[in-house]
């Protein structure tokens, strides 16, 4: 009886203080299992005492008791979307949320992706870009400079050649008209040959909407593109009339 009214009157003066218990399923138990966040980039994940952000900042881990239903919800970043799940939330793929039942260790990522990926501005200056990456406006430095070799013969140009999102470098050599271009995201450049005549202007464009750039060359009013990305002219399905005056400049874009 004693100890019943002194838990009472502990309990009393908790709830003076403002403590109102633990929140459902959250305990300190050595025993209990824990759920790892892996640390996301481009957003966040929030759950029940979990809010672990960019870079791993905040809390991405956290104890629960036996059985307690964990609600993870991926918060991306400004001009992001999910892109999928991994982990014990696997099977959730691209959803916002992933619902965990917590019995054992368990861990989970996320992963984000742009909405519709940006156009950011850059500059070539004499065989080298400095590219605004981040689109913040701020030069960032080495993390936002591309060396490239580049003379009076070599036409630097930009293309997402593999269709993964991310713009990257290319070449065109005007005396021995090929490009050098890295088209299937490997780091390894690949030389296509395209072109070659001396009034040839290289040009670049998704000339099937397919989503990778593919490239191209326009010749005294005759555009000959690499339609479909192949790196083989397949004659007429790939020529286009347009243009032609002297003082005409070729042009790419969605109109």
């Amino acid at each position: 009886m004693y100890y019943a009214a002194l838990f009472s009157l502990l309990l009393s003066l908790l709830c003076v203080l403002g403590w109102s218990g633990p929140a459902a399923g959250i305990i300190d138990c050595p025993e209990c299992p824990t759920l790892w966040i892996d640390p996301p980039t481009n957003g966040r994940v929030l759950g029940p005492e979990i809010d672990c952000d960019n870079g791993g900042t905040g809390d991405c881990s956290q104890q629960y008791s036996n059985g307690t239903v964990v609600v993870l919800t991926a918060i991306p970043n400004l001009f992001y979307q999910v892109n999928t799940w991994s982990g014990v939330c696997s099977y959730a793929s691209n959803a916002t949320t992933c619902t965990v039942s917590m019995n054992v260790f368990e861990s989970a990522s996320v992963s984000f992706k742009p909405t519709n990926p940006r156009d950011k501005v850059g500059i070539d200056r004499n065989g080298k870009s400095y590219l605004d990456r981040d689109g913040d406006g701020i030069f960032d430095g080495a993390t936002e400079t591309l060396t490239w070799y580049r003379n009076s013969e070599v036409a630097t140009l930009f293309g997402d050649w593999n269709g993964s999102g991310t713009t990257t470098q290319g070449a065109y050599n005007y005396r021995y008209g090929f490009w050098t271009l890295d088209r299937n995201g490997d780091g390894e450049s690949e030389t296509i040959g395209w072109g070659g005549m001396p009034e040839d202007v290289p040009v670049v464009g998704d000339w099937n909407g397919s989503g990778s750039t593919k490239i191209g060359i326009y010749r005294n009013g005759t555009w000959y593109i690499d339609r479909n990305g192949d790196g083989v002219w397949d004659g007429d399905a790939e020529t286009i009339a347009w243009g032609g005056m002297p003082e005409d400049v070729p042009m790419v874009g969605r109109w």
